[in-house]
């Protein structure tokens, strides 16, 4: 599910190559969606608590969903976006692997990413979204009631990595 209209449409392209049947998508925010308590075995979210003016809300939301012993996977960026110091390293990483001509068709291609990605940073700097430690996202999530199996950071020590369970 996602609110963004483009970002479905991207979804339904990777389930169309994928030939996936048993996925749907959903262009519908999270805060309008309801369903019916210990129905989900399972849920991901991906870089998308950080954005909610009330992260905690929709944290204890999804955990009424899910039934008893069901999973969670969260990730999601609570430090500051450095847009360059990403873009350095996977311009690197591009240049090893994959040489000049595919680096350059991918950071030309990756434009729009960059620069969500430097409105991002922005509206953590502004108080917008919602920056922490990986100590207090753990603390978030435990506070909803899960258990927390594993937990890690990733993305270059900017996105925390959670595995609950309810």
């Amino acid at each position: 599910m996602d609110r963004d209209p483009e970002m479905c449409v991207v979804a339904l392209e990777k389930k169309a190559k994928a030939r996936l049947s048993n996925l749907d998508i959903w262009n519908e925010g999270v805060e309008e969606l309801s369903f019916t308590p210990e129905s989900l075995a399972a849920c991901t979210c991906i870089h998308a608590l950080y954005t909610f003016p009330k992260p905690q809300e929709i944290l204890k939301k999804i955990y009424g969903w899910l039934t008893p012993g069901g999973y969670g996977i969260f990730v999601d960026p609570g430090r500051p976006v450095r847009v360059l110091d990403w873009q350095i390293a996977i311009g690197r990483q591009m240049l090893k692997t994959h040489g000049l001509k595919k680096t350059l068709q991918v950071m030309k291609e990756g434009k729009e990413v960059s620069k969500q990605n430097r409105r991002a940073a922005k509206m953590q700097a502004t108080g917008t979204f919602w920056v922490y430690s990986h100590k207090e996202f753990c603390k978030s999530v435990e506070n909803a009631g899960f258990v927390i199996e594993e937990s890690w950071t990733t993305f270059r020590g900017i996105s925390d990595l959670v595995v609950v369970r309810k």
